[in-house]
């Protein structure tokens, strides 16, 4: 009778099970294990949900109890393992899965398990081993196929990840997380344009899939497409709006696509969230100090120190401003973190280029170009740089953009004169040139736009780094005027129908004979200044490794030479065409300059050029300080305050 009533009661059990009604089901097991503890299948039933519903620890306990009374039960044995893996107990899982394997060779789940248990514990090997056995016995396994990509894609073979994720999406098309990691794979192999379309397929499967919005976002950053990606952080918001990363992430792409207000705004929000957050004090500074509130990006600043004495990009920001004068007992901090064995030295290379400004404040030249050679130095560690390749780059541009090119091209192009590329080598006044322009009622000033690099750069569905010169001087006529037509679209986002926009992108002076193609009636601006002094106000900056010509002297000045003759190579193919405006004659004729530039710019004359520094708007270069005051004399020949050091660059 009590046979009967306990096969009754587990029948019963299992049925409700079936249907998904766990409560009822387990009160039928728990019933069964009144009238006879020990009975197996009982134990394991109970397991089975136990496991089911999240309880590992009592599942493992109830196989552990069966496995008494049945030894080398296979379903047991397995049960045990995945819950021992939950538990983290992953030698005793690894243990159980083997047991399964010595029985049952050809099962590709333990094989697969196993792989699991060895991978949490960080034999990557091992674990590789055991999915590809998994795979040799199913080759659709849809667990293995995700874990051995895994597996790959941590150990740096991204291509093989990659090829396993899409045999499991033949298969499985709906597969989400298979989308997502071939979106990572494929990242890490620079494919960014098919990336972003594997991350779109995870979304329109998982639309409030948060970390594939933040991976989608950053991806655009990558990009350059700042608007997908600002939308992109915000999806990803949406869903938690407590993600401070997020809200400082969101706060730099605002930063980068010219919306300081915006930017601002995010970080403000970040410190709702932490408002003892160093980064976020840090980072809203920078954007105030963006905007020209430089007595509120102080307070941020100091603030953001007195939460973390040892942010040394904090020190670097202050030195930024201009006026600001450390004190004494900034000046002790600063040495003793710079000094100080246990600063790494991404945070020392910041301590250089400011304690090199802090010792220039006191006169101390010879100290302060010690550690702006140090700082440059520590970056120059981590940013590669060939003179012989970008020599070659130049030579190329060169001889592709010579005069029968634009013979043979006449009349392509979209004759728009929106657009004002202002051009040259950094630090050389570009920033004040578009200042000026931006201060006329009919110009608007962009800033520093990556949009010309990306579309002379974008072929075959994704950016290639190869492309310029040789494959963009296989464009057509009709290639040209779409991507003419392109840039102006983005351009218009921030021309809010003025009658021309700047493009302050001092690069683009590479670029001249793929605008000269695209628009051959736009204006190019080009600010010379000293070389010395350009070269010199570099080499005093910290530029994250953006420029990395810039962290030696004798690869900054070969870079110069490159430049100039690549600029006299521009003069002389396209005549008429350039305006050179020289920092030197500006500071010395300011009205004189400012007519000529105007007039080369098809634009009438206004004096409010001539108040430039009263313009209220963002500027987010490192000449944010300086654009905002009248024209100073300060900053020519400043390589002669110590000809002895500075005259490296001659």
């Amino acid at each position: 009778m009590m046979t009967e009533t306990l096969t009754t009661l587990l029948e019963q059990g299992i049925r409700l099970h079936e249907r998904g009604e766990l409560q009822a089901a387990g009160d039928c097991y728990r019933k069964a294990l009144n009238l006879q503890p020990a009975h197996p299948r009982a134990l394991y039933l109970l397991a089975k949900l136990a496991l089911q519903q999240g309880r590992h620890e009592e599942a493992a306990d109830l196989l552990g109890r069966a496995l008494e009374e049945a030894p080398g039960n296979i379903a047991c044995l397995f049960d045990q393992g995945l819950a021992l893996r939950a538990l983290g107990r992953l030698d005793e899982a690894i243990a159980r899965f083997r047991q399964v394997i010595e029985r049952r060779p050809e099962e590709a789940h333990a094989w697969c398990n196993l792989g699991e248990a060895l991978h949490a514990k960080g034999a990557l090997r091992e674990a590789m081993v055991a999915y590809e056995r998994a795979l040799a016995l199913n080759e659709h396994l849809p667990a293995a196929l995700l874990n051995l990509g895994n597996a790959k894609l941590q150990s740096g073979q991204h291509d093989a990840a990659a090829s396993l994720y899409r045999r499991l999406l033949e298969k499985q098309p709906e597969h989400a997380g298979a989308w997502i990691n071939l979106g990572e794979a494929l990242r890490r192999q620079g494919r960014l344009a098919p990336a972003t379309e594997a991350y779109r397929k995870a979304l329109a499967l998982q639309p409030r899939h948060g970390d594939a919005w933040h991976c989608l976002a950053e991806i655009s950053v990558q990009l350059e497409r700042l608007d997908e990606a600002v939308a992109a952080f915000r999806k990803a918001l949406a869903l938690d709006e407590s993600r401070l990363d997020l809200w400082l992430r969101l706060g730099q792409t605002e930063a980068l696509r010219g919306q300081p207000q915006a930017s601002l705004a995010a970080y403000e929000r970040a410190l709702e969230w932490a408002p003892d957050n160093a980064d976020a004090h840090y980072l809203r500074g920078h954007t105030l100090s963006h905007l020209g509130r430089f007595s509120e990006a102080t307070a941020a600043y100091h603030q953001a120190l007195a939460l973390d004495p040892r942010h040394a990009e904090v020190y670097y920001a202050l030195s930024q401003i201009r006026g600001y004068r450390f004190s004494e007992a900034q000046r002790q901090a600063m040495t003793a973190l710079y000094e100080d064995d246990a600063t790494p030295d991404h945070q020392r290379e910041f301590l250089g280029f400011a304690l090199g400004r802090a010792a220039e404040q006191g006169g101390d030249y010879e100290r302060a170009f010690g550690y702006f050679a140090e700082g440059n130095r520590l970056v120059r560690r981590h940013s590669p740089y060939d003179s012989a390749d970008m020599e070659a780059f130049f030579e190329e541009i060169i001889t592709v953009f010579n005069d029968d090119f634009f013979r043979q091209r006449q009349g392509v192009g979209v004759p728009d004169e929106t657009p004002i590329f202002i051009v040259g080598m950094m630090r050389s006044g570009t920033s004040l040139v578009e200042q000026i322009l931006a201060s006329h009622p009919q110009v608007r000033g962009a800033g520093e736009l990556t949009d010309l690099k990306q579309i002379i750069y974008y072929f075959d569905g994704d950016l290639d780094p190869r492309a310029y010169p040789a494959r963009a001087a296989t464009l057509d006529a009709e290639q040209i005027q779409a991507r003419a037509r392109e840039y102006l679209s983005r351009l218009a986002r921030h021309g809010a129908g003025a009658r021309r926009v700047c493009d302050k992108m001092p690069g683009n002076f590479r670029y001249l004979g793929m605008i000269r193609l695209m628009f051959p009636r736009a204006r190019i601006i080009h600010c010379r200044r000293h070389p010395l002094d350009t070269c010199l106000s570099c080499f005093r900056l910290y530029f994250s490794g953006a420029h990395p010509y810039a962290y030696d002297l004798r690869e900054l000045g070969h870079y110069y030479q490159l430049y100039d003759r690549l600029m006299r190579h521009w003069h002389e193919v396209l005549p008429g065409y350039i305006h050179d405006i020289h920092y030197e004659d500006l500071v010395a004729a300011q009205e004189t300059e400012t007519r000529r530039l105007l007039a080369f710019c098809g634009l009438p004359w206004d004096p409010a050029c001539l108040d430039f520094h009263k313009t209220r708007r963002a500027v987010l270069t490192s000449s944010q300080a300086q654009v905002r005051e009248p024209i100073y004399r300060s900053s020519v020949a400043g390589w002669s305050m110590n000809r002895v050091q500075y005259g490296a660059f001659g």
